[in-house]
């Protein structure tokens, strides 16, 4: 009888490799899965790369209307600065034409 069990045991051992690898493949995704798996990570990559390009558009119009806005405030404080000299200018004449009276 033990010899029965024994040998029982050994037929068990040399089959294991096999039900394990079974185990295993049972436990893994289904091809459908994987197939899954894969379509969401092209997706995935797709939009990771539409997100780079967005950025990189994003900071290029970022650092155009950031020139832009130099340009501006360095035109509109060379344009005030014109007329404050301007302003000196006529209201020194006109300071001068009234005898030296300020004018309110």
């Amino acid at each position: 009888k033990k010899v029965a069990v024994l040998e029982d045991e050994k037929r068990q051992r040399e089959n294991e490799p096999d039900a394990i690898k079974d185990l295993i493949r049972a436990a893994g995704p289904s091809p459908e899965e994987s197939r899954m798996v894969q379509d969401l990570q092209a997706r995935n990559r797709q939009l990771e790369k539409e997100l780079e390009e967005a950025m990189t558009d994003t900071e290029v119009r970022m650092r155009s209307l950031r020139q832009q806005t130099e340009s501006m405030r360095t035109g509109y404080e060379k344009r005030l600065q014109t007329l404050q000299t301007t302003n000196k200018q006529l209201s020194d004449k006109l300071a001068a034409k009234h005898g030296g009276k300020e004018t309110p």
